[in-house]
């Protein structure tokens, strides 16, 4: 029997995921699994689980806080209660390399759906 690998757990990993297991498949998924910075999450959390008329409004300007609003040429960057690590970037461990543009990449769990509020 053959086995199928998933690289990433992004919406086309999950997708491609359940694709498969409608047909009796089982893949594996294989992904880096990159989390939101400790306190970050415990504020996402914390909020998640109250209505958001009780939200404080210092947690609010922390969800909203985004410094590449001002200081970007170009386009800002959308972040996730002010954190970037769901975009991916090059180190030891996970070599990138391309020449010229290259679109953005992620080592997240859940991938770059993160940034975009889908999970």
């Amino acid at each position: 029997m053959s086995r199928i690998a998933i690289v990433g757990s992004g919406l086309a990993g999950i997708s491609a995921a359940k694709a498969l297991k409608k047909r009796g498949i089982k893949p594996t998924i294989l992904d880096v699994g990159y989390e939101i910075e400790e306190e970050i999450g415990k504020l996402v959390n914390k909020l998640g689980g109250i209505n958001t008329s009780e939200w404080k409004q210092q947690d609010v300007e922390k969800k909203i806080y985004n410094p590449t609003l001002f200081k970007s040429k170009g386009l800002p960057k959308k972040l996730f209660f002010g954190s970037d690590y769901f975009y991916g970037s090059s180190n030891s461990f996970y070599p990138i390399k391309y020449k010229g543009s290259a679109p953005p990449l992620s080592y997240a769990k859940g991938g770059l759906s993160i940034g975009w509020g889908s999970t």
